[in-house]
């Protein structure tokens, strides 16, 4: 069964790769994961290369950040990511 993730938000971190910003819904993540995610109307398979925890210290807010790197199909450089439920296998 895939787990499911929330994005309420995306950044990037130089270096690093785009994060969706959220909260865990169902089942465990880890790196290597794919992500299934909709960027711009069209449905990609993303692999997770990072599986981090953030703070929102203004708003006093924790969140799981999923990072992931620049594939050959998809240059993530400049995506905002909208909400929405993904799964992960």
């Amino acid at each position: 069964m895939p787990s499911t993730f929330q994005i309420n938000d995306s950044f990037h971190i130089t270096g690093r790769g785009l994060v969706a910003a959220g909260d865990i819904l169902s089942g465990t993540i880890k790196v290597g994961d794919i992500a299934s995610i909709e960027i711009e109307g069209q449905r990609y398979n993303l692999k997770i290369s990072g599986v981090e925890m953030g703070d929102r210290v203004s708003a006093q807010e924790h969140f799981v950040g999923l990072v992931f790197k620049n594939e050959s199909d998809i240059n993530l450089e400049g995506i905002k990511l909208n909400p929405q439920v993904i799964e992960i296998n």
